[in-house]
Formats: C-alpha cells, structure tokens, sequence
C-alpha cells in the first residue's frame, strides 16, 4: 500500500519531469540555424573557432563546409542579398555571421555583421568587441551576448517558425567544449545549484532543538546568500562601469575609422534608408561595401610609412645660394664668390614600393622601393660688381633606389632606411662672368627615418645623404680654377601633416654644402692669384612646402 509522503513525491516528479519536458522544447524552438563565414584579419582562425564555440552554446551552427558547396552548386559565391538568400533557403539558414578582425597593440577589435537568412539584407548595426587574446574573453562574450544575441532572436526563420523540423545539429556540436570554454555549474534562480528532484528532502517531524538549529541554519544561508547577491550586483554594476567607460574612450578618438564604427542607432531614419539603399544598389553591381585590404589591414595602417606603396609630394621650394673662397692673405685679385637671395621654385619627390601595391604582402620584399625627385628654380637673377645683370638658371634632379625597415606593421610603427641616388644639380651663370657656373654629377648614398606620432597623425621626417661628386662642370676647366677633390653632404629635417588617410601636407627645411680642394692649376682669378687660392665652399640653404598623397 503507497503512503500519502510517496504519492505526493511521485505527483512532484511528475511535475518537474513535464516542466523539464515543456523548457527543453521551447529552448528548442528559441535556437536559429546559423552560419559563420570565415573571418577575415589578425589570428581570425583562432578567435573564429572561440566564437563558434560560444554560439552553438545557445543556437545551431551549420557548418561553413556545407555553405561553401551549396553556393558553389548555385554559383553565389560572393556575399550579397541576392546569393546570401539563396543559400540560406536551400540550406534552412536563419542568419549569416561575417566579422573583420583587427589586432591594435595588446588587443583584438572583432567587428561583427548579421545577415538574415529570408532577406540577405544586413539586420542592425555592427557589433563591436574586444578580447586580449585570440579567443573570446568573459568581456567580447559578455558584448555579443549583450548586442548580436537580440538581432539574432528577432531572425524571421527560414523554416516557417523557429522549430518546425528538427534542429540538424552539426557533429561537432556533440564534441564537449574546450576547457577554455567549460564553465562552471550554473546557480540556479535563487543562488546555489539547481537542485534535482530526487535530492528534495522528505518532510519528516523534528524535535524542538532540531527545529532550533535548522533555523539557525537557514537564518545563516539567508545571510551568506543576501551576501552573495548583494556581491554579484556590486561585481555587475562595476563591470557596467567599466563598459561604458570602453565605450566613451572609443566614441572620443577623432580618427575616420572610428567614426565609421559607430552604430547605426546614432542615424535618423531617413539616412538609414538613404544608406540602406545605397549599400543595396552597390552589391547588385558587385562594388564591396567597404575598402579592406586583402591583407586585413585597416586603411590607416595599410598608408602608413612601414606599409604605404606610394608617397607623392608636388609643391614650391625656395632656395638660396652662398659660394666663398679660401685663399692666401697676400693675394692680388681675390676670387669673386656668390651671395644670393632666397627665390622661388616648383618641387616634385616620389618615392614607390611596388611590391606593396594592394597590400597584400608582408615579405620583405615589400619594402624594396625606387625614388625620384625634381626641383627647379622659377625665377633667379645674378649680377656682377659693377651690377651689370647676368642670365641665371638652378635646376637639381636625382633618381635611385630605397629600402625601409619598420619596427612593427601598426600605424604608428618607426620606420629607418637607406637610398642610393644618382643626382644632377647645376647653377649657370651666363658667360663672361667673374665667377664660373657649376654643373654637379653626384652619387647620393643616404639614410632616412620616419616616425608617427600624435596616433600618426604628424609624422616626423630625416634624411641625411653623402654626396660624392664625381664632377663640377665648368669651374674645373684649366682656364678657370682647375682640377680639385671635391665632397659634399646634405641633410633635411620635417614633418608630415595628415588632412586625412590619404592626403597630406609636407614641410622640410633643407642645407647642402659642398666643399673644394683645389689643385692650382688653373688660371683664376689670375694665373699667378691661382696658386694662392687653396679651396672653396658653395652652401644651399632651401625650404620645401608641399602637398601628398598616399597609397
């Protein structure tokens, strides 16, 4: 004969078992058939597998091997509303998951996107998480939960409802998750764990002290549980804290790329459908939607000096010339020098890696490039002692190789190099004139450095070359000054002002000078003056205002 105790257990496990039962099928119904795409950018492999572990915790995820023959078999291979759609109704797909992943010093920012399955269409904003390590951390767990979950939940299902046919779950799916991944027993409503049915106690009559002591001891797990929770909160509304302090550090960086990041809930309605359509128009015609290397640079890092392919400067330069002679005491007929004004000239410099065109490399090849620069003076005039004026022209050009060395790849990473040019410069003085004109032949090996700064907005500019002169033109003929060993060097000093990624303003300062030894054995300034005349030093003090761009 069953006693009333047993046939109010059974009654009750009855109840839970139904209730365990009615949850599991509703938890069912909740779970969208999703899909993740390979992630593009810095250690995604990694961080892409983190993230599909975490999603299967809570929704079905078909594997990207099926999605990748299913759209091969339709020919919809590239990510668009038209064959995202497609495929996802083949394949009962609910959502489409992308995501870019972008490494900046000692973390990772994973910028994540959702499409639906029925439409193909982009559904909300991007989420955006971080994580110091290639895998999800509590926090990047905690934002997708927090934001990608809802756009998840309010998926229209491809199958007509959520939980019409069975869930495929993928093989994977049974495998037990990584130890990186287990978490602890969950508590259950009202703290501790959930407590299973056949673990209830039996009510069964106590004495007067037992009674006591079991108040005691609730009266205790009531306070150690207030505790507890009032822990908890504490715990959540510091890491909410912090959170929105991330998140207002992130809106404040004045950068593009950080703008373009915010979500779209800042957009009134009418720009969302203005972009919405826009965005549509584009991927009917198959324009991408945004500029990303195939590297998984950000455009930013991909401009800067360890990563550009080109750096093109056009602009005006101003140049003046001061020539002296070094001679004996007891000469007759000192040498005439030169003593000129600053005037104004036209400024081009080049310098270009083509291995680094597309951003796509990482060798170091990439960093092998060739220079080339021009500079020509507009508007230069020379007169004699009597002030009789002489026809004057300068002009200079040089062209050669370069090789760079960043220290690292990130937007602000130095970078040091070295140059070899071959070079022309000339200053003509029409003839008879005192002093004779110069045409100079010269190797230019060089070094240079360039450094960002201010979030590589300003970047500081130096170049420092050895000129080995290999002739002098005119002034080195045996009726001028004749034979002489002639060395030189010249060193520039700037910066770099960034208007946006691509364009830019440059500003150098700029000295050579070039010195002489000479042989005597010339006829100037006369024949019997020249053995007096031992050397000369001809200095060019210049400043360059230019314009660039980058790519």
């Amino acid at each position: 004969m069953t006693s009333s105790k047993s046939n109010k257990w059974i009654v009750h496990a009855i109840v839970v078992l139904v209730a365990l039962l009615l949850g599991a099928g509703v938890a069912n119904a909740d779970r969208k058939r999703l899909v993740v795409l390979d992630f593009e950018g810095d250690d995604a492999e990694k961080i892409q597998k983190s993230f599909v572990r975490f999603l299967k915790k809570s929704h079905t995820v078909v594997s990207i091997d099926k999605w990748n023959t299913a759209a091969d078999e339709l020919g919809a291979t590239k990510i668009n509303e038209k064959n995202v759609k497609k495929v996802a109704k083949k394949l009962k797909i609910d959502g489409v998951i992308t995501a870019n992943i972008e490494k900046r010093r000692d973390e990772y920012i994973i910028r994540i996107k959702l499409r639906s399955g029925t439409s193909g269409a982009l559904v909300g904003g991007q989420v955006n998480a971080k994580t110091d390590a290639p895998k999800l951390s509590k926090t990047a767990k905690s934002d997708i939960k927090d934001e990608l979950y809802g756009q998840i939940d309010g998926l229209e299902s491809v199958r007509g409802g959520g939980g019409d046919e069975p869930a495929e779950e993928e093989e994977e799916d049974k495998k037990p998750p990584k130890d990186d991944e287990e978490e602890d027993d969950k508590p259950s409503k009202f703290g501790g764990k959930q407590m299973k049915p056949e673990e209830e106690e039996k009510p069964a009559k106590l004495s007067k002290k037992e009674e006591e002591k079991k108040k005691k001891e609730e009266e205790l797990a009531k306070k150690e549980e207030e505790k507890r929770l009032k822990d908890e909160a504490k715990k959540q509304e510091e890491e909410k804290k912090r959170k929105d302090e991330e998140k207002a550090a992130l809106a404040t960086k004045k950068d593009k790329e950080d703008e373009e990041e915010k979500p779209e809930k800042t957009e009134d309605k009418k720009a969302k459908k203005k972009k919405k359509k826009v965005a549509e128009s584009e991927e009917e015609e198959g324009v991408e939607e945004e500029f990303e290397p195939t590297s998984g640079m950000s455009r930013k890092q991909a401009l800067s000096p360890a990563n550009r392919a080109l750096d093109m400067v056009v602009g005006v330069s101003m140049n003046m010339r001061r020539m002296a002679f070094t001679y004996d005491e007891t000469i007759g007929t000192r040498p005439a020098g030169y003593k000129g004004k600053l005037v104004p000239g036209g400024f081009f410099d080049m310098s270009v890696y083509p291995l680094a065109l597309g951003h796509k490399r990482k060798d170091i090849y990439k960093n092998i490039g060739a220079t080339a620069m021009y500079d020509q003076v507009l508007l230069v005039k020379s007169k004699d002692a009597t002030g009789r004026e002489l026809k004057s022209a300068q002009v200079r050009y040089a062209f050669g190789l370069l090789f760079r060395y960043p220290f690292g790849d990130g937007p602000t990473a130095p970078v040091i190099g070295v140059r070899v040019r071959y070079g022309s410069q000339a200053f003509k003085i029409s003839q008879p004139a005192p002093l004779p004109s110069v045409t100079y032949t010269m190797l230019e090996p060089g070094v240079f450095f360039r450094m960002p700064i201010m979030d590589g907005k300003l970047v500081i500019n130096a170049n420092g070359s050895f000129l080995a002169v290999t002739n002098a033109g005119q002034i080195q003929e045996a009726m001028k000054y004749g034979g002489a060993t002639i060395t030189g060097f010249e060193a520039n000093l700037g910066a770099d002002y960034h208007l946006g990624d691509a364009l830019f303003l440059r500003a150098l300062g700029n000295f050579e000078t070039i010195g002489y030894s000479f042989k005597k054995n010339g006829m100037l300034p006369t024949p019997t003056d020249n053995m007096k005349v031992s050397g000369a030093r001809d200095n060019y003090y210049g400043l360059v205002v230019t314009a660039g761009y980058l790519f």
